[in-house]
């Protein structure tokens, strides 16, 4: 009798309890998560006494997919999804992940600790990832200005990752895969930000299909009170005059200038005057971007 994928599964947990060289298995995937379909996989992480690194050729040889084994010693698993790591990208693989065996009480913890931004990298993180926010709407709003359509919506569906990071990560969460964003916000709602999973999700949908900047700056508004009440006021100061053009700019003229795409060419001048973000007056934002461009 073929076995099952669920048939395996419970034979490989049988065989982990028993064998003196397993010290952890976790789930992940689509699985740990709850997300699963009728074809997911198995995916696991197999922990294995620092002694007993030779177990993994074992384990890989007697369960093939769709059981989908990553074997780690403790000391490798240790250092696995360490923030700023060569590995961190799968820390939002050991968010709220299983613990299916833990024989000497390590484990949970560790996967508890990488499923979450550590505290003293949450601030940091959300300026990094609102400077980002605020850079590629600036430059929606300039292709919009420029009457280059394809461009704003472009740097619009750009923002939205970084939009994303911010918010998740004012509670101290990593920012879901884009393929589990629906379900992870329903699975565990936001804490932290004041639209609902479902209304967020519509903003984003309506930013996506067709970069519309009137949008993007409704939805900026809800995100600069939250994150001036987080502490990042400089992060927007820093934008100097940008951070209000960019907020109020309405395609066909910027208020009160009257520039816009359709500028005569006596208008150059006046253009000109236009915020820059590369400016060094505006970019002086030391310590902002590293924190979190190393999470993407």
């Amino acid at each position: 009798m073929t076995m099952t994928a669920d048939d395996r599964f419970r034979q490989l947990l049988e065989e982990a309890r028993a064998d003196p060289a397993v010290v952890g298995l976790v789930l992940g995937g689509s699985r740990g998560k709850g997300f699963e379909t009728a074809g997911s996989d198995y995916d696991l992480y197999l922990i294995l006494r620092d002694d007993a690194s030779g177990r993994r050729d074992h384990y890989a040889a007697q369960y093939p997919p769709p059981i989908s084994i990553t074997a780690y010693t403790l000391g490798e698993f240790s250092a696995h999804a360490e923030w700023g790591s060569p590995t961190d990208w799968d820390r939002y693989g050991l968010a709220r992940a299983p613990v299916l065996l833990d024989k000497g009480g390590r484990i949970a913890p560790l996967v508890a600790a990488k499923g979450r931004v550590p505290d003293d990298q949450r601030l940091p993180l959300v300026r990094g990832a609102l400077d980002a926010y605020l850079n590629s709407l600036y430059r929606s709003a300039k292709c919009w200005r420029n009457g280059d359509r394809l461009g704003a919506r472009l740097e619009a569906a750009d923002s939205l990752g970084h939009l994303l990071a911010v918010i998740f990560a004012l509670e101290g969460r990593h920012c879901p895969y884009y393929g589990y964003l629906a379900r992870e916000l329903r699975a565990c709602p936001l804490a932290a930000f004041p639209l609902g999973g479902d209304d967020l999700l519509a903003w984003i949908e309506a930013i996506t299909d067709g970069g519309d900047l009137a949008t993007q700056q409704g939805l900026l508004g809800t995100v600069e009170r939250v994150c001036r009440a987080a502490g990042c006021d400089d992060v927007f100061a820093a934008w100097g005059v940008g951070y209000p053009w960019m907020k109020t700019y309405r395609p066909g003229g910027w208020p009160g200038t009257g520039l816009g795409p359709d500028v005569p060419a006596g208008g150059t001048a006046a253009r000109a005057r236009e915020p820059d973000p590369l400016a060094p007056t505006s970019r002086a934002r030391p310590g902002l971007e590293p924190a979190y461009w190393c999470q993407r």
